[in-house]
């Protein structure tokens, strides 16, 4: 995910190289949560069907960040970390 966003950060990434790397990217995530969550094919289709990648990719952060022993109260304080350093100051 780290190169996919690396790529799409430089403008003279090639157009095909970025959506086949970003295609890499969604298999391994979705490969990743249907391991973890032990969920069947048809289960992986609803969830792929229902959400945006958006989501999905924040979904797995919070996952990642729960096996790593982060707490739901760290989670949140990170979320707001994030949010504090992406917002335009003031």
């Amino acid at each position: 995910m780290l190169k996919m966003d690396k790529m799409q950060l430089d403008s003279d990434a090639d157009p095909l190289t970025v959506m086949e790397q970003s295609q890499k990217a969604v298999t391994a995530m979705t490969s990743f949560l249907q391991a973890v969550l032990k969920l069947s094919e048809k289960e992986l289709d609803t969830v792929m069907n229902a959400v945006t990648m958006d989501e999905l990719s924040n979904f797995i952060s919070y996952v990642l960040a729960r096996i790593q022993g982060l707490s739901d109260e760290q989670w949140q304080e990170t979320l707001k970390e994030n949010e504090d350093e992406e917002s335009p100051k003031k």
